[in-house]
């Protein structure tokens, strides 16, 4: 109770800040006060007899008003587009929850300085407009238009299974959910090839593929998880006048794992140590706040995620803090995350490693390329470069996570950050990412996460193209062969494999044979132009091949047979010789010489029409 208390009076003696990050910070004590249930009511009456005496009635301010109900006043995030219109109330605009439970709440408005005793002075920041809130939950919401204004319905909102489907402008989730079309609706590559908009991922989906946008088509196997910053700044204003970073970084995550080629693997595979499939995305997400086990108090977590008790017993709820390849799990792990669970404490990165490290480490043994992305708009409290040293055992556990994991880091900042401290932020961070620092340590307002990280996660992971058809390559089979076929590889992307083809250099291939497997060929070396064709057939011969393969072994093995009615020995690999034809046993001399009962004699059986008639007489043959 003192140290609140001190804590109040600090602030409200505080002399006037220098820095917009310095206003932003100190009523961020006062406001977020932490108050047990039996002391809340003295520390009250000592807030307002504070508030009173320095800063007197009638000035024209908004009473300042703690809320120490940990019931569940609020709905949480609306359900459809009309109710975020619905979104109200003077003093609050988006309470804070921890474990679920309100702690406290903002003012609406901008921020006030109001001068009272002895001239002291009083700040608060009041976190801009209600209408940031509401483009928010309207843009947050599956199907809803923000029109600058309202939220609306968008086209694809009361659609349905083959009306969703149908309309070009929409697709149905695994939710039976009908939002607007991402690349994924198209499950046959025909389909997406034809949407100028998106690029067919090949891989071992069961369609043999997955449709995506063309960033991501050439991504390997990648499991990735997100940390994201739970820190009271992050609900600052980073984008114009309305919206703030944790807004905004949700909202972008929660587009991102739409577009992506997801495995299709859902936390249950990981949960239960399965295999994943060698293809697509698998995700989840930490949000990470507080040093370990502070104040003692369970509503305070360190860090967060679903557990399995929130994900229920329905398919495509959350994740239950394990990896994910199922869209509508991520997309509901985000949507916990909106709704009454932001930590709102600050920025220690090291419980939430230690959550995660050993899942690292099992993942890595998968083939699949592990990554973790770390979302946050300042200094780690214990893992940054003037920190860390006072923190060996957090240490630790990074160096066991960089050892299987790349890790990058995105620190958000505010449109109009000054260079220096973008620079400070980038030196003092630095120790936390893979290296080299230039390629995993991204900076960058949050409202352009897509372009700066998103859109180029990949290109440091996609593998240098293989040519399958070279020596160790699968498609080196067609070299191998006898005789040696000829091979291609139309496609040398690393994540494309098993499309290279031999073709045969000799003979005739046969249809259906050759892809990514040795050609079969036929050689009939009885047609034209070939040696039996030669040696057999233009002598006036007839041609068999047995084989009928390109094989040496099979060559030559052609067979020449003498024309009838010429007899002689089969020639292999030659013509027949000599083909002899006895012309008084068969042929014109029969005909000529024996049928009119003369005795032939056909002294030359390799020539024809010589044979000679002879008169007999009687009784002689």
């Amino acid at each position: 109770l003192k140290l609140q208390f001190l804590y109040l009076i600090g602030v409200s003696t505080q002399a006037q800040p220098t820095t917009e990050s310095t206003r932003r910070s100190a009523p961020a004590v006062v406001f977020a006060l932490r108050m047990r249930a039996s002391s809340a009511p003295l520390v009250l009456l000592l807030a307002a007899a504070v508030d009173g005496f320095f800063w007197p009635a009638g000035s024209g301010r908004k009473r300042l008003e703690f809320d120490y109900d940990t019931s569940d006043r609020n709905q949480g995030q609306p359900k459809t587009c009309d109710a975020v219109n619905s979104i109200s109330g003077d003093y609050t605009t988006y309470p804070y929850y921890r474990n679920g439970r309100k702690q406290h709440v903002y003012l609406v408005g901008e921020q006030e300085e109001k001068s009272g005793f002895l001239g002291l002075t009083k700040y608060w920041e009041t976190f801009g407009p209600l209408v940031g809130r509401k483009r928010f939950e309207c843009l947050f919401l599956d199907g809803c238009e923000w029109d600058g204004a309202t939220c609306r319905d968008g086209p694809c909102i009361g659609l349905s299974g083959a009306a969703c489907n149908n309309d070009a402008r929409c697709m149905e989730t695994a939710k039976n959910t009908c939002i607007p079309k991402e690349c994924t609706k198209w499950k046959t590559q025909g389909d997406c090839e034809a949407d100028s908009a998106c690029a067919w991922a090949k891989g071992s989906w069961a369609a043999g593929g997955a449709c995506t946008e063309p960033e991501f088509a050439k991504c390997p196997a990648v499991d990735v998880t997100l940390f994201i910053d739970g820190s009271g700044s992050m609900m600052s204003l980073f984008i114009g006048q309305d919206m703030y970073a944790w807004w905004t970084m949700l909202l972008e995550l929660k587009r991102w794992v739409r577009r992506l080629p997801m495995s299709g693997d859902d936390h249950t595979v990981a949960e239960q140590h399965g295999h994943p499939l060698d293809a697509g995305f698998r995700a989840d997400v930490v949000q990470f706040s507080f040093p370990k086990n502070l104040f003692g108090d369970s509503r305070n977590p360190s860090y967060t995620h679903t557990k399995s008790a929130d994900c229920g017993k329905n398919a495509h709820e959350c994740t239950a803090g394990h990896l994910s390849g199922d869209v509508e799990e991520l997309v509901g792990e985000l949507d916990w995350m909106n709704d009454k669970h932001y930590l709102n404490g600050a920025t220690y990165l090291g419980p939430a490693l230690e959550d995660t490290v050993e899942k690292f480490e099992e993942a890595s043994k998968e083939g699949r390329k592990e990554v973790a992305i770390i979302f946050t708009d300042g200094k780690f409290k214990d893992l940054a470069k003037s920190t860390y040293a006072g923190y060996p055992a957090e240490e630790a556990l990074l160096n066991r996570v960089k050892a299987v994991v790349d890790v990058h880091a995105v620190i958000l900042h505010p449109v109009g950050a000054t260079q220096a401290a973008i620079d400070e932020l980038h030196d003092e961070n630095a120790h936390v990412v893979s290296e080299p620092v230039s390629e995993h340590m991204h900076i960058t307002p949050v409202d352009r996460m897509k372009e700066v990280v998103f859109n180029k996660l990949c290109e440091e992971y996609v593998e240098p193209p293989v040519d399958e058809c070279e020596p160790g390559q699968a498609g080196a089979a067609c070299a191998a062969a006898t005789p040696a076929q000829n091979c291609t590889d139309p496609n040398t992307d690393a994540g494309s494999r098993g499309d290279w083809a031999c073709t045969c250099t000799e003979g005739t291939q046969v249809a259906g044979t050759g892809a990514a497997s040795v050609a079969t060929c036929t050689l009939d070396e009885c047609a034209p132009g070939e040696a039996g064709d030669e040696a057999c057939v233009k002598v006036g011969q007839s041609c068999t091949d047995p084989a009928q393969t390109p094989a040496p072994a099979d060559r030559g093995d052609f067979q020449c047979a003498c024309p009838p009615p010429r007899t002689g020995a089969v020639g292999v690999g030659r013509a027949a010789s000599p083909c002899e034809l006895d012309e008084c046993a068969d042929g014109a001399g029969h005909a000529e010489c024996v049928m009119q009962g003369q005795a032939c004699v056909d002294a030359d059986k390799g020539a024809e029409g010589n044979f000679v008639c002879t008169c007999t007489r009687p009784g002689e043959t």
